[in-house]
């Protein structure tokens, strides 16, 4: 036997257990992939998910997806003859940015912190979701994918999927719209003239860009420059929306021609900061004919399911522990790499090159999807 016969018989193992049930499962288009290509076969419909069920155990794939859209005729082709009816607004986020074979606990950190930004800072507080509206789920390997559930926005077309995707990640914001300019005399007498800049009002009570810039300079590092007997001053006039004292600080420091151009620096990474970082193939939300990682299924670069979870267990989950579903049967494998203090199932792994060893099967399967290693 092979890696990809022993992979694809433990996958079939997995389906024929598992509870997969999908929404609208007659209205989805499927696609299935090999373990080189994530999607080599599409235009697929079932019309329930006991039949899907079956195609999964009998043919299983490395990896299957399901389109966000809902169509007439799911199966028709080309993609004009199905019938486009609506679609889901997913976002994708991916640690893409973290270039480590294995799941790591930096770039999982960094992926729950951007999810929980996208749902409670954004998709809730900007966009008026309900959290009911919203479905979360582990997408297998490095991130999160979030569902939005809403008739609206299944409705919206590529352009507003990508206004709303720019709006996020705070592409093309202005930053001269939080704040003015305005010239007064230096005094009475002369005609020379000093550029004041004054925020517009920014606290607690702004809306949108304006409340989350506002929570970010509150955070950053040009406080620090303040005197400890001035900052708590300058602190609570600015919470009021009165930044006079601030900028009077940062003229003591910078000189009154810099401050312009600081203050646009400062408000420019308090833009970067607060946005939210979808992963670069921004297809994911805007392609209205986009096929997804289906929940609950196999990811076939990890072996782990890209697993359903409730948003409020998020900040607790742990794919290495909680995406795992194969069992710990002992199996003998032979690593490619040499391999480091890799953490599964509360326990952490090390193996030399080519040097043999037996491990749990769900470790086996972790590193043989991963191609870290093979079979004797």
């Amino acid at each position: 036997m092979n890696e990809e016969q022993f992979l694809l018989r433990n996958f079939s193992k997995y389906y024929g257990k598992a509870r997969i049930d999908v929404e609208r499962i007659a209205e989805r288009e499927f696609g299935f992939g090999s373990r080189e290509k994530k999607i080599e076969a599409r235009h697929m419909a079932f019309s329930g998910n006991e039949q899907l069920r079956n195609k999964l155990v009998n043919e299983p794939p490395f990896y299957v997806s399901y389109s966000a859209a809902f169509y007439e005729r799911p199966d028709g082709r080309p993609m004009d003859k199905k019938g486009w009816k609506s679609a889901q607004v997913i976002f994708d986020i991916d640690a893409h940015h973290v270039g480590e074979l294995f799941v790591c606990e930096k770039c999982m950190q960094w992926a729950k912190d951007s999810t929980f930004r996208l749902v409670e800072d954004f998709l809730m507080a900007d966009f008026g979701l309900g959290k009911e509206e919203l479905a979360v789920n582990f997408s297998g390997n490095r991130g999160f994918h979030v569902h939005v559930k809403n008739s609206v926005f299944e409705q919206l077309s590529k352009e507003e999927r990508r206004e709303m995707v720019d709006y996020i990640t705070g592409t093309g914001l202005n930053p001269d719209r939080f704040y003015v300019r305005e010239t007064k005399p230096l005094d009475p007498g002369q005609d020379d003239r000093l550029r004041e800049i004054t925020l517009r009002k920014l606290n607690l009570s702004s809306s949108g860009w304006g409340r989350k810039i506002y929570t970010t300079l509150m955070k950053s590092d040009f406080f620090g420059m303040i005197k400890p007997s001035r900052l708590q001053i300058v602190k609570k006039a600015a919470s009021g929306g009165n930044w006079t004292l601030f900028f009077d600080e940062m003229k003591k420091k910078f000189g009154s021609k810099k401050v312009d151009g600081n203050v646009s620096k400062l408000i420019d990474v308090s833009v970067k900061k607060a946005g939210v970082q979808i992963n670069t193939d921004v297809q994911v939300t805007t392609d209205i004919g986009r096929l997804i990682r289906l929940p609950n299924s196999i990811h076939g670069s990890s072996g782990l399911i890209a697993k359903k979870l409730d948003f409020t267990a998020l900040q607790q989950f742990n794919p290495l522990d909680d995406a795992v579903v194969f069992g710990a049967n002992e199996l003998e494998i032979v690593p490619t790499v040499d391999i480091k203090d890799v953490y599964i199932k509360g326990q952490t792994f090390s193996f030399e090159k080519d040097k043999k060893a037996k491990v749990p099967g769900y470790l086996a399967v972790y590193l043989l999807c991963k191609k870290a290693a093979r079979l004797p």
